[in-house]
């Protein structure tokens, strides 16, 4: 699994392509605070995932893997989708996030 994360308020910028666990991606979701820091990260499921904070402290989810998905959502969906993002599922996006994402932008 890999990860790109930038701190547009720090100017902080990591890179990792050997990450194992959750733990650590939702850490560094956790410190995303500042608009337009991002976080791209290629999960041992498969999905991709794009994050980065918006003006109003929202986040922009992109999930790709079969399908290309994005969704604005709080922090807390934020982090639950991280979460589900490392089990592995055969279910499609949408059906896999239906219960938490119910306004997909695309």
């Amino acid at each position: 699994m890999s990860f790109f994360f930038t701190d547009r308020g720090t100017g902080e910028s990591l890179e990792s392509a050997d990450t194992q666990n959750s733990d650590e991606i939702l850490s560094l979701l956790r410190r995303l605070t500042s608009p337009n820091s991002t976080l791209i990260t290629k999960l041992p499921s498969g999905i991709g995932l794009d994050i980065e904070v918006q003006e109003d402290g929202r986040l922009w989810i992109e999930l790709y893997a079969n399908e290309l998905s994005g969704a604005f959502v709080t922090r807390e969906i934020g982090e639950e989708v991280v979460r589900r993002a490392f089990a592995d599922g055969k279910e499609g996006i949408k059906e896999r996030y239906k219960d938490l994402i119910r306004n997909w932008e695309y």
